[in-house]
């Protein structure tokens, strides 16, 4: 691999060895070299949400002409213009503006309660799917989903009162040592992802996947 290929890896690995050893002992120089890299992600990440947004309208405006119909064209017009709108108002008004407030009220929050509204009826379809109990894994769920529900709900303690402690003792210890285990998988499998980064067997993340 010549120097050009190896340049992304050397660069990298510098800098998670820096974060690394400046986690563990926290030397004042390169905590102050840390919090400048952070700042300039934070840059480059917006300058990359305004090149995709460039994109974002290239791409429509290009569909726009290929459109067939002045209905599929009004559509994909009306998507550019409410996407060019929004992002103005974002870009050039503050949160505190009455204008800001007003297109977040009436645009923002309606898509967001349309979306979890259509999301609701996938979530009940595949709730209904799994409850069906054909073997013993899809009852054993069953069961366990109808004593968290009527912990929740007032009515199931008004029914019995041994519903919510059933249902603390299912969040707590199945729930929660099933949490704590995912979590330390995942702890492990970061640790290991990163070993493999420093150690240079890992390169897809610098685009080189398939270079020895």
């Amino acid at each position: 691999m010549s120097l050009r290929r190896k340049s992304p890896l050397i660069i990298g690995t510098v800098l998670i060895s820096m974060f690394l050893v400046n986690y563990v002992v926290e030397i004042p120089t390169l905590k102050g070299v840390e919090d400048e890299l952070v700042s300039w992600v934070t840059i480059i990440s917006s300058f990359a949400i305004g090149l995709g947004f460039v994109n974002l309208l290239i791409v429509n405006i290009r569909r726009i002409r290929k459109e067939v119909g002045f209905s599929r064209r009004l559509g994909r017009a009306s998507t550019l213009i409410s996407g060019v709108g929004l992002a103005a108002v974002g870009l050039l008004l503050s949160p505190s503006a009455s204008t800001y407030k007003f297109w977040f009220n009436a645009a923002n929050v309606p898509l967001g309660m349309a979306t979890w509204a259509f999301l609701a009826f996938y979530v009940f379809s595949a709730t209904y799917r799994a409850m069906v109990g054909k073997t013993f894994e899809s009852f054993l769920f069953l069961i366990t989903v109808f004593f968290v529900v009527m912990g929740a709900i007032p009515v199931g303690e008004l029914i019995w009162q041994g519903f919510p402690a059933i249902n603390a003792w299912i969040q707590n210890i199945p729930t929660g040592g099933g949490y704590r285990a995912l979590t330390m998988t995942m702890g492990i499998g970061i640790v290991a992802f990163g070993l493999r980064v420093l150690l240079w067997r890992e390169k897809r993340v610098y685009g080189l996947a398939g270079d020895e």
